[in-house]
């Protein structure tokens, strides 16, 4: 009886013990991991660094705002907006942040890309405002060229096309100026923004040029020795998965199946948010069932928060046409019209924007808006009259030559 109890008093010290050690272990373990490898792991793999972040925050000493930023990183990773910009919003709203200014600039960015990504519009003029107030203060050209690269998608959002191109160029003239070791892939993010501008408003051939720049800007970057591969793997899958549509919109379709396959050697191919960027491409070339499995996957593994997010829309496009393509005309016309709920419910968010002073982004929008409207009417008005003086000059001819 009495060795038993001993036994079991030696069993649960050595228990605690092991307890014990692991706190210590794990706490050693959390510190020390580097800040910037735990930017690379959440990049490679966010789902399960989402549980590392829960068990360093009780653990380590990092500051609470970085784990807040790690997670925002993490979400938007996996497109999940909605998430990014609630733990990018905490980060940003703790004080200490701004005792780290490059993580600042980071918040700044991920909170505007996430907002305007989600359409949140509101929000997005808020942190784009701020942030380009802060990258003046601080001289931080990088997150300059950011924000102007979101505030042209915001204007784009709001339908003023011509400020996205006016935005979108000057973030690129900005970073042409900067090392490329140091702006290198936000200036290949950038060249991949212009690029889709092109795409969607039917200008293939400019964002083919704009497309073999950007490859001249890659082959640099991967022959520098400190590039990170990971990093440059992901901005090749985006590449080639646009130039490969483009080859095909061009005509040359087996340029394409040759850029089409350099997507397919990228690690980023084989994600699921991979897989969604080749179905513009599989579209032109007829292969509407894989269409259709890219999109189910990424359905069955979106937050219903993203609903308003710019993939989701343009996956429930895809999966209409990929549809439409295959007589399946009643799950077409379901896609379309949940895409049609979703922008009745994005217009509405628009017109509320307009009508608010909220920042001075918002407001710029506005003024434009209603300056374009201005110049419009200016223009009717002005032929109308120029038509109405020349209908007079007419009268007055012809009836002055009959007097005489």
């Amino acid at each position: 009886m009495f060795l038993g109890n001993f036994l079991r008093v030696k069993i649960i010290k050595f228990f605690c013990f092991l307890v014990l050690c692991g706190g210590a272990f794990s706490f050693v373990w959390g510190d020390s991991i580097p800040f910037a490898d735990l930017r690379k792991k959440i990049a490679r793999d966010p789902v399960t660094s989402l549980a590392l972040l829960d068990s360093i925050e009780t653990v380590s000493s990092y500051p609470q705002y970085g784990i807040d930023y790690l997670r925002a990183l993490a979400y938007c990773t996996q497109s999940k907006y909605y998430m990014a910009m609630h733990y990018a919003s905490h980060a940003l709203n703790n004080p200490q942040i701004r005792q780290d200014s490059v993580l600042t600039s980071y918040a700044y960015m991920l909170l505007a890309e996430s907002s305007v990504a989600s359409f949140q519009l509101a929000e997005a003029a808020n942190v784009i405002a701020e942030g380009k107030k802060y990258a003046e203060k601080s001289g931080d050209q990088l997150l300059k060229a950011n924000m102007l690269q979101m505030e042209g998608e915001l204007y784009r959002k709001m339908g003023i096309l011509h400020k996205s191109y006016d935005c979108i160029k000057e973030a690129i003239a900005l970073l042409s100026g900067v090392p490329e070791s140091d702006a290198g892939f936000l200036l290949s993010h950038c060249m991949g923004y212009l690029m889709a501008y092109y795409i969607n408003d039917r200008n293939p051939k400019d964002a083919w040029e704009i497309g073999l720049q950007r490859e001249e800007l890659l082959s640099r970057l991967a022959s520098r020795k400190d590039v990170d591969t990971h990093m440059l793997d992901r901005h090749k899958a985006f590449f080639y998965s646009k130039m490969a549509y483009l080859s095909c919109k061009l005509e040359n379709c087996k340029v394409g199946k040759t850029y089409a396959d350099k997507f397919y050697s990228t690690n980023f191919s084989s994600t699921f948010m991979g897989q969604l960027e080749i179905n513009d491409y599989l579209l032109e070339s007829k292969d509407y069932h894989s269409v259709l499995l890219h999109s189910k996957i990424y359905f069955s593994k979106m937050d219903k928060a993203d609903s308003l997010s710019v993939i989701y829309l343009r996956t429930l496009y895809q999966s209409a046409q990929a549809y439409n393509s295959l007589g399946k005309h009643k799950e077409a016309y379901n896609a379309m019209l949940r895409l049609y709920d979703i922008q009745s419910q994005i217009r509405v968010n628009i017109e509320r924007n307009q009508m608010l002073d909220l920042t001075d982004v918002t407001k710029a929008v506005s003024r434009e808006y209603e300056l374009e409207k201005a110049s419009y009417r200016m223009k009717i008005q002005r032929y109308v009259i120029e038509g109405l003086v020349g209908v007079m000059i007419f009268l007055l001819f012809l009836f002055g030559g009959l007097c005489l």
